[in-house]
């Protein structure tokens, strides 16, 4: 399960770097990492 959310977060970090709003990208990450942690 580590792997799955490191394989999610490394996109999203790449894309943080690429987007200005950082933190909207971050808080919208968190919120698809818990959904599929409910669902796992």
């Amino acid at each position: 399960m580590i792997k799955a959310l490191m394989f999610l977060l490394f996109p999203t970090l790449i894309l943080g770097q690429l987007d200005k709003d950082k933190l909207s990208a971050l808080q919208v990450h968190m919120m698809l990492g818990k959904k599929l942690a409910y669902h796992n």
